[in-house]
């Protein structure tokens, strides 16, 4: 499944649950510790392993566990772009 494919199962899933007038934030962290650092931790400790950078576009596909994946920070950062575009109309 590409990322434009899971951006678009997503905005699906927005709109059936929400509704069409809605605002998603994808809220991040600033740079430093946060006080969710040990729950990042742990989480990256139970996947057993941790995904290299992926790169992320919107014709690219997902070829790792999605917890593995998401396991790296800078996945999750490129999933959100990937999002912010599909979203907007911008691919």
């Amino acid at each position: 499944m590409s990322f434009a494919e899971i951006a678009d199962l997503y905005v699906s899933h927005v709109a059936r649950c929400y509704g069409q007038n809605v605002h998603v934030v994808f809220d991040g962290y600033e740079a430093g510790a946060s006080v969710k650092d040990h729950e990042h931790m742990r989480r990256k400790n139970n996947t057993g392993s941790v995904s290299p950078d992926v790169v992320v576009g919107v014709s690219r596909y997902l070829t790792f566990d999605q917890q593995v994946f998401l396991s790296n920070e800078n996945n999750k950062d490129g999933c959100i772009a990937v999002q912010q575009c599909c979203s907007s109309g911008g691919r």
